[in-house]
C-alpha cells in the first residue's frame, strides 16, 4: 500500500468516525452480545462491537510461536489487554507490556519486553445483523504470526461482522500497519475473513484466513487460524487456538498455539 492509498484509507476512516450516529435499536447486532462473541482470544479478527459506557473487558493470553523456516521461536505472556467503554460506541484499549522469550542465533536466549500500547475503537455502523468498527492504535502487540517481537508504530483497521443466522456470524478486517522505524512512510496492509459458529449457548468456534505483508518488497504471507471460546463462568471465558502461515516470507513460516482468559465484570 503506497501513500496515496494510505491517505484515502485515513480519509475514509475520518469520515466514518465523524458520521452522525443513529439511535440504537435494542435488536441491533451488538445490543446483547455474549462474552464468547466480544472477547477476541487468539482469533486474528476482533469483534466489531464496543462496550457500554462504564463497562470493562479484561483479557490475558499466552502464546508459543515457532518458525518452520529459520529456526526462530518465541513465547509471550501475559499479553494483558483492558478494553473500556467510555462513551456510547467508543472504547479505549490498553495493552500492558509483556515478557517475550525469543531464540537468537546459535540457540542464544533473548528476553525483550513488548512496548505498552493504547488505542481507541468507534462503532460507526450498526444494524440488526451488521456492524462496522474503525480503530486506531499506537504500538499494538505484534501479530501471533510474527516469530520476532516487532511491534508496528501505528495500526489503523476497520472490522465488520454480519450475522447470517443466530448461530453463524461472518467477520472481516482490513488493516494498515506502519513501520516501527520509518513510520507512515512505509505501510504494511493485511486482510482477513472468518466466521464464528455457536455450538450451544456457551461455546463458539472461530476460524479465519487472510494475508499480511510483513516486509517491504515481499509477497504477502497467507495464514489461517482456528480457536474455541467457552464460557466457564457467567463472567469468564476460556480460549484455546492454533494457527499457521502457508508460505515462507522473510525467512519465516510461523505457526502458533495459544490459550487465554477473558473476564467482563
Amino acid at each position: 500500500m503506497r501513500f496515496p492509498a494510505f491517505a484515502a484509507f485515513v480519509a475514509a476512516l475520518f469520515v466514518a468516525c465523524f458520521a452522525p450516529a443513529h439511535a440504537q435499536d435494542p435488536n441491533d447486532l451488538c445490543s446483547e452480545l455474549k462474552l464468547t462473541n466480544v472477547a477476541q482470544g487468539s482469533s486474528y479478527i476482533p469483534s466489531p462491537c464496543t462496550l457500554a459506557p462504564g463497562a470493562f473487558l479484561f483479557e490475558a493470553l499466552y502464546y508459543q510461536n515457532a518458525s518452520k523456516v529459520g529456526g526462530t521461536a518465541l513465547a509471550a505472556f501475559p499479553l494483558f489487554q483492558v478494553q473500556a467503554g467510555v462513551f456510547r460506541r467508543v472504547d479505549l484499549v490498553l495493552d500492558a507490556p509483556s515478557q517475550i522469550a525469543e531464540s537468537g542465533l546459535h540457540g542464544v536466549g533473548l528476553f525483550p519486553r513488548s512496548h505498552a500500547s493504547y488505542g481507541a475503537r468507534y462503532l460507526f455502523a450498526q444494524m440488526q445483523r451488521f456492524a462496522l468498527t474503525a480503530s486506531f492504535a499506537v504500538a499494538p502487540p505484534a501479530s501471533l504470526y510474527a516469530p520476532k517481537e516487532q511491534q508496528a508504530k501505528y495500526v489503523f483497521d476497520i472490522v465488520g461482522a454480519y450475522e447470517v443466522t443466530p448461530g453463524l456470524t461472518l467477520r472481516g478486517v482490513t488493516e494498515a500497519a506502519t513501520s516501527r522505524s520509518v513510520g507512515i512512510g512505509q505501510i504494511f496492509p493485511a486482510d482477513a475473513l472468518g466466521a464464528d459458529l455457536a455450538l450451544g449457548g456457551t461455546t463458539v468456534f472461530s476460524t479465519d484466513v487472510g494475508a499480511r505483508t510483513v516486509t517491504e518488497r515481499a509477497r504477502a504471507q497467507a495464514f489461517t487460524d482456528a480457536s474455541v471460546k467457552r464460557m466457564v463462568a457467567k463472567k469468564l471465558v476460556f480460549d484455546v487456538g492454533v494457527g499457521t502461515a502457508f508460505n515462507s516470507v522473510a525467512s519465516s513460516k510461523a505457526h502458533y498455539l495459544a490459550a487465554g482468559l477473558g473476564y467482563r465484570p
